[in-house]
């Protein structure tokens, strides 16, 4: 996908012209997040998500903000920047969970956190339920393990209902 990582629609695959992009996920590693941060990634992201369309958007974050500390220091960074404005790294778990309130407070997009992969699963089971009900259908590109894990909790989900 050009921008997010999940994506929701309104409409079904016969009305193609017809499809609303309803909401989009975008997912970061917290490794990845700490590695690229130096050069601003996170930013641009951010920055993509911020002027969609889309009436719902999240940055999903997975893993361990502790990964900061384990010396997964930023590609592009100084080796010891002291946070000039112009320093976007994030090198602490501090860095990030600043970085995250920041979305959280100061940007129209949600915030997820979750520590493994199936915390993942668990918000875009979520957020499928809950769009499912506003006449959206997902395009999601999962493999095949995470695909059969996620049609199961949707099953389960659309019995509830």
């Amino acid at each position: 996908l050009g921008i997010g990582d999940y994506l929701w629609l309104r409409g079904s695959a016969e009305q193609q012209g017809e499809r609303l992009a309803l909401a989009c996920v975008e997912r970061k590693t917290i490794r990845d997040l700490v590695g690229r941060s130096a050069k601003g990634d996170h930013l641009r992201q951010l920055r993509r998500l911020e002027v969609s369309s889309f009436p719902w958007s999240a940055l999903l974050f997975e893993g361990d903000e502790e990964i900061a500390d384990k010396g997964a220091v930023a590609y592009g960074a100084a080796p010891l920047a002291s946070g000039g404005a112009r320093d976007t790294a994030l090198r602490c778990p501090a860095d990030i969970l600043r970085f995250v309130a920041k979305v959280a407070l100061f940007s129209r997009s949600f915030v997820l956190l979750g520590k493994a992969a199936q915390d993942t699963i668990s918000h875009l089971v979520a957020w499928t339920c809950i769009l499912q009900h506003l006449g959206a259908s997902p395009d999601i590109p999962f493999d095949a393990p995470q695909a059969s894990a996620v049609d199961g909790l949707v099953k389960r989900c659309d019995e509830r209902s």
